[in-house]
C-alpha cells in the first residue's frame, strides 16, 4: 500500500486529473479474496494521498474513478467459459461502501468528485477468445444510471470489440 499511495502523489504531482481508486489487488498479507470494505478502505486512502498532494501544490480538483470490476492487466489469463455483467445490486454495494469509506476519512469533499464507476458490462478477451459485447446482457445497468445521474461508467478490457459495439 505504500507503494501504491506513492503512485497516486507522483500521478497527481504530474499533472492526472483522473485517477481510478482501485484497490482490489491483494497485498502480501492479505487473505486470498479481498473483502469489499478493506478495498473500500484503501480506495480512500490512495484518494487521501491525492487530496493531500493536490492541496499541498494548491492543484485543480482532481475527479476519481472507482470500482473494481476491472479484469488482469492484458485480459483473462484463463480461458473465459462464462462472463457475467455486473449486477445492480453489486454496483450499489460497490457505491455504498466506497461512500462509507471516503466519509469515515474524512473525503466528503472528495467523494463529491467521484465521476465513474467500472462495471463489467460483458465484454473481455483472453489469448484465444473474444467475449463480444451484447446490450441485452447489460440493459439493467442503464436503470442503475439513471439511478445515479452523477456518474458515468467504465469498462475495462474492451479491446477488439467490433467498431458497432463501441457505439452500443
Amino acid at each position: 500500500m505504500e507503494q501504491a499511495v506513492e503512485m497516486v502523489r507522483l500521478y497527481v504531482e504530474a499533472g492526472f486529473a483522473k485517477i481510478h481508486l482501485d484497490a482490489s489487488m491483494r497485498c502480501a498479507d492479505d487473505a486470498a479474496i479481498v473483502p469489499d470494505h478493506v478495498m473500500a478502505r484503501r480506495a480512500a486512502m490512495l484518494c487521501g494521498a491525492a487530496e493531500s498532494t493536490r492541496e499541498r501544490l494548491d492543484l485543480a480538483p482532481v475527479v476519481y474513478v472507482i470500482g473494481t470490476e476491472v479484469p488482469m492487466p492484458g485480459g483473462a489469463t484463463h480461458a473465459l467459459d462464462t462472463l457475467e455483467v455486473t449486477a445492480c445490486e453489486a454496483a450499489e454495494r460497490t457505491l455504498a461502501v466506497h461512500r462509507a469509506a471516503f466519509h469515515d476519512a474524512g473525503l466528503d469533499d472528495a467523494w463529491a468528485r467521484v465521476v465513474a464507476l467500472v462495471v463489467q458490462p460483458g465484454v473481455e478477451f483472453d489469448h484465444d477468445n473474444i467475449v463480444d459485447y451484447d446490450a441485452k446482457k447489460a440493459v439493467h445497468l442503464q436503470g442503475f444510471l439513471q439511478g445515479h445521474p452523477e456518474l458515468v461508467m467504465e469498462a475495462h478490457s474492451s479491446d477488439y470489440q467490433k467498431p458497432q459495439a463501441y457505439k452500443s
